[in-house]
């Protein structure tokens, strides 16, 4: 269900602003369409049957999560783990590796998240060994282990603030149709400092980009064609959506605070900020605004 259609479907005496987002929605009926071939964790991870997974990367004898899917804030904020404690589960272990009840004892201090069984997959990246891992999945994998693991490879070379699927402006024109693009920057900034606040450098950062990527998958679907959001810097996430009508930001800003709540964990009405950053009369200058750091 896209954020337009979770507008209407919310009690408020707001009728004004329940009134703009159906202008929206009625722009609104299909996905965004991607344009680039480069390889999403979350798109590839369901692509493949998996609904709660992630990669566990090698960075100064210490673990982290540095791609996930379906996961939580409080999952990511506990997930560093040393290299002894993974050397002590796996070994020298090839393949896929199934966990399930009383061997799922050591991966409970890593989780929130109910967890009934895991499959964890080594597979070597920049002279290291790094773990995929999927939650409670016991389907059977379409591709080869070595197709698998080098689409992992490609997945953790790849920038996602350098190389996003953006819309092209052709696309955009779509949205044009309907209205002028209003603009919005989206922070989660303080939230995600309060989260990381105790860890050190490199790990708060990493961490925290980690989070953010994840936050923007769940605020992705959202935003329905032709409306669309962008990964920025700062812990910023920039939004564009096309309204004849004026968007009430305050109102935006608590619609997207209730949609994260199953990331964050919490309903805190300020995890995440929203800024109105202006309004913009051609697609170029949208994607210029969506694309630039």
């Amino acid at each position: 269900m896209g954020l337009l259609s979770r507008i209407e479907n919310l009690t408020t005496e707001k009728a004004g602003l329940l009134a703009r987002a159906d202008e929206l929605k009625k722009c609104a009926g299909k996905p965004q369409e991607q344009e680039s071939a480069n390889i999403d964790f979350c798109a590839f991870a369901g692509k493949n049957g998996f609904t709660h997974s992630g990669i566990f990367s090698l960075k100064d004898d210490f673990y982290y999560l540095s791609e996930t899917q379906n996961l939580d804030l409080t999952t990511i904020t506990k997930s560093l783990s040393t290299k002894d404690f993974w050397d002590g589960l796996i070994s020298d272990k090839k393949g896929w590796i199934f966990f399930e009840g009383e061997s799922l004892n050591p991966f409970f201090q890593l989780f929130s998240t109910e967890i009934k069984n895991i499959s964890i997959f080594p597979f070597s990246h920049e002279n290291s060994t790094c773990y995929f891992f999927a939650l409670n999945f016991q389907e059977e994998l379409n591709l080869s282990e070595t197709e698998f693991a080098e689409n992992l490879r490609k997945i953790l070379e790849n920038n996602p603030l350098q190389n996003q699927n953006l819309p092209g402006e052709t696309k955009l024109c779509e949205g044009f149709d309907v209205s002028n693009a209003s603009l919005f920057i989206i922070s989660a900034k303080l939230s995600l400092e309060e989260a990381f606040k105790n860890f050190s450098s490199p790990f708060k950062e990493l961490l925290k980009q980690t989070a953010l990527k994840q936050l923007f998958e769940y605020l992705k679907t959202l935003f329905s064609f032709p409306n669309c959001c962008a990964l920025g810097q700062d812990e910023e996430i920039k939004a564009v959506i096309f309204s004849k009508e004026e968007i009430d930001e305050k109102f935006l800003q608590f619609q997207l605070n209730i949609s994260t709540k199953k990331f964050f964990l919490n309903s805190n009405m300020q995890n995440l900020l929203v800024l109105c950053a202006g309004i913009c009369k051609t697609p170029h200058g949208t994607l210029t605004f969506l694309s630039r750091d």
